[in-house]
């Protein structure tokens, strides 16, 4: 029955120390190279709109070779290749924008919630799940799926804000983080289903023989 369904979202690993020092102005993106990421749409909106926005991809996958094929066309695009979870989070804390222009709905991952907890701003798809962490204009912007020429006006627009305003949507992304999902949020929230589970049972009245 829906009322005994309870909700808890993932947790991240244990994050290195940062997200508040210094950011260097660019995108990044971590994640699978394949196509339900969007990461060929992603390149193409670099390529086609001529962004000069610095671009790190973190990831490997089916699609990579390609990738760095159609990349020649657009210098601001680096591939890091895979990397450990912590390095790549840390990659994350560096950059002041986390692409996720996903395909398709997504189940409720962990690279938002990384990204907030670094405290960098994301751009993802409308109607997804990553999406739905995202606040339009507050912790990051949306766009529609399958369109670069959108994806890339987001990034142009995130870009144009000053560099205190575009700080200020990261700060914003990580009070997110602190206050509904960090590692204390999610203790609180499994400790609390438990707890409403033991009482269910006790509150059962007792079968007699």
């Amino acid at each position: 029955p829906e009322e005994r369904i309870c909700l808890k979202p993932n947790v991240v690993p244990l994050l290195p120390e940062g997200g508040a020092g210094e950011r260097e102005r660019g995108a990044i993106y971590v994640g699978r190279l394949s196509a339900d990421k969007g990461v060929e749409l992603m390149v193409e909106a670099w390529v086609r709109s001529g962004l000069e926005i610095p671009l790190e991809i973190v990831g490997s996958g089916p699609l990579e070779a390609k990738l760095r094929e159609k990349a020649r066309a657009a210098p601001a695009i680096s591939f890091s290749g895979r990397l450990p979870v912590e390095e790549a989070c840390r990659a994350i804390g560096r950059a002041e924008l986390l692409l996720l222009p996903t395909q398709w709905y997504e189940t409720f991952g962990r690279t938002v919630l990384e990204a907030y907890a670094m405290g960098t701003a994301v751009i993802s798809s409308r109607g997804t799940a990553p999406g739905d962490l995202v606040r339009e204009g507050e912790t990051g912007f949306l766009v529609n799926r399958g369109d670069a020429g959108d994806l890339a006006a987001r990034v142009r627009e995130f870009f144009d804000l000053p560099v205190h305003e575009r700080r200020r949507m990261g700060e914003r992304a990580h009070a997110v983080y602190r206050d509904q999902y960090s590692r204390e949020k999610n203790l609180e929230l499994l400790t609390g289903i438990y707890r409403d589970a033991a009482a269910e049972v006790r509150d059962q009245p007792t079968k007699q023989p």
